[in-house]
């Protein structure tokens, strides 16, 4: 497993981050299915 860094997060991410908020909300509905 290769190290992980933990960091704020950048303006340069927020494409990325809001991507993942969007999986996981179609993760959740899947669940609750």
């Amino acid at each position: 497993m290769s190290p992980c860094t933990i960091r704020h997060a950048r303006r340069e991410d927020v494409p990325t981050i809001l991507e993942l908020i969007k999986e996981l909300a179609d993760y959740e509905k899947e669940l609750s299915a």
